[in-house]
């Protein structure tokens, strides 16, 4: 990568979210486009972005969400809301802070915006193994709990409907 592109990657401030999404036992993972100024460019993430000044962590999810995949409000309902989740990106020359969303869908239907090139909806092994996968967590075991007691609260409400 060229130098003005690290430099600024070791001086980004990030504040946003990275949501997983839910779907019959899957999480949605999206790949991200290869486009100047985008982190982990060609890798498989979960939803993620920046908050808008002013804007909530609650309300840059929905935002973010709606403009990456099409899933309005009313589709998803959240599992799980976390603040302040430490993540590097995949070469590990950035440190930031997210907050953390888990939300169940009730559609497995996705259309993409030009940020992403494809999704998938993988399997918890497949995540907790980084198979195609490049979200880096620093405190990621207490990450992947969250997201396995989500997993499971979803698929108890499915049995239950």
């Amino acid at each position: 990568m060229c130098d003005v592109l690290e430099n600024y990657y070791k001086r980004v401030k990030k504040d946003g979210i990275t949501a997983a999404i839910i779907h019959k036992g899957r999480l949605l993972v999206l790949k991200r486009r290869f486009f100047p100024f985008i982190i982990d460019p060609g890798k498989w993430e979960f939803l993620a972005g920046g908050n808008k000044r002013g804007e909530s962590h609650d309300d840059a999810a929905y935002r973010e969400i709606m403009e990456e995949t099409r899933l309005r409000k009313g589709q998803l309902r959240l599992l799980v809301k976390r603040k302040n989740v430490a993540k590097m990106d995949a070469k590990r020359s950035i440190k930031y802070y997210n907050s953390f969303y888990v939300f169940a869908s009730n559609t497995k239907e996705i259309r993409l915006d030009i940020e992403n090139s494809r999704y998938r909806w993988a399997s918890f092994g497949d995540i907790s193994r980084h198979e195609d996968y490049t979200n880096v967590f620093l405190n990621e075991r207490s990450i992947l709990k969250l997201i396995e007691r989500a997993l499971d609260e979803e698929a108890a409400e499915r049995k239950d409907n």
